[in-house]
């Protein structure tokens, strides 16, 4: 269920609704008279420029939903190819009716799925050549040959659904299958990214569902009262497989890491994972990890053991994580042997930025 509003997001809403109203106005070269560009690519610009660097490089191509190979809808408002690892991006665009009482309109969980399946029936239509069905002059053209030159049976697809309004964004993605991962960026989302530079939600793991066994720890005998530190050896493929399903959402609370995970792949790390892996453990600095809340159980050694995790951050390593994804998606290295050191901080979100590295 949706909350209600907040009045920062209230006065949020507002604003964008300003900001999309003058830039709809468009006047033609040569003429005295203005136009209006159509209202979805005019959010799509909005929430691409809002959002900025948290999101790859998005180019807005402007499909408007639109039957494609058959009986199915396909849709696609803005779109981009990762330099980092090649996953293919698709932003789609979510305009619900207006409230009319002024407050933020609100979008039903069912736009928001529908929006992801015309994304991804769009990519499934652009590996099938529907591109040269296409006028060659067109942005779509472009887009969808390019898509289906890119065309990998490896490759990742995560689909960005822009809500301009207010969407229960877990009950949004309830049910939605792979292939590919789903983010979803609401008023209220994107409100909290603008007011606080970068943003982080509580993601949820459970590393059996992943198939993963659980992460030994040890616990330290010096705590805080509103934290606790725990050290852990992460293997490598932990690492790849969490950053191949959430990406940069798992480095939001801190700029620099996420900068980091942008960058170039640093040679040493590289040549490291290539050709010295069981070496990794040693020579890397590690990770430092804040999460929100911990499951411990029992390990089979006596000692404990993480099951679940809850807004897991990586606040410093993002380009260890990043580099090790890629090493084990893009240039194939075994990660079996790839350990990373971590110090994982369980802190209350009051003292996040005390604790937090700048």
């Amino acid at each position: 269920m949706i909350k209600s509003a907040s009045q920062e997001v209230v006065e949020f809403a507002a604003a964008i609704e300003e900001e999309i109203r003058e830039r709809r106005v468009e006047v033609e070269e040569g003429s005295s008279e203005a136009g209006l560009r159509p209202l979805v690519d005019v959010v799509t610009d909005v929430f691409i420029d809002r959002l900025g660097e948290l999101l790859p490089d998005l180019e807005n191509v402007g499909f408007a939903k639109k039957k494609l190979g058959g009986k199915a809808y396909a849709q696609v408002n803005a779109w981009g190819i990762s330099e980092h690892d090649g996953a293919v991006h698709l932003a789609v665009t979510v305009q619900p009716e207006a409230s009319g009482d002024g407050s933020p309109p609100r979008a039903t969980p069912g736009s928001v799925r529908d929006a992801v399946k015309y994304a991804r029936h769009a990519r499934k239509q652009a590996a099938a050549g529907v591109h040269q069905e296409l006028e060659e002059s067109s942005a779509a053209w472009s887009m969808f040959s390019e898509l289906h030159a890119h065309d990998d049976p490896a490759e990742t697809l995560r689909v960005v659904v822009f809500v301009n309004g207010l969407v229960d964004r877990d009950k949004a993605v309830e049910g939605l299958e792979e292939p590919g991962f789903v983010d979803v960026y609401d008023l209220e989302r994107l409100s909290r990214i603008c007011s606080s530079g970068l943003a982080f939600e509580e993601i949820p793991i459970d590393l059996a569902e992943m198939g993963h066994a659980p992460i030994e720890v040890v616990r330290p005998r010096q705590q805080g009262e509103d934290h606790e530190v725990y050290l852990a050896v992460l293997p490598g493929q932990l690492l790849a497989d969490l950053y191949e399903r959430w990406g940069a959402r798992l480095l939001e609370l801190n700029v620099r890491s996420f900068l980091q995970a942008r960058g170039k792949v640093n040679k040493g790390i590289r040549d490291t994972l290539r050709n010295q892996p069981e070496y990794f453990l040693a020579y890397n600095n590690g990770l430092t990890v804040t999460v929100a809340s911990l499951e411990i159980a029992p390990s089979e050694n006596g000692g404990l053991a993480i099951t679940h995790i809850k807004g897991l951050q990586i606040v410093n390593g993002g380009q260890t994580t990043a580099s090790i994804h890629r090493a084990g998606k893009v240039e194939r290295v075994d990660l079996s042997k790839v350990g990373v050191q971590a110090k994982i901080t369980r802190v209350d979100s009051d003292r996040l930025d005390e604790l937090v590295p700048l």
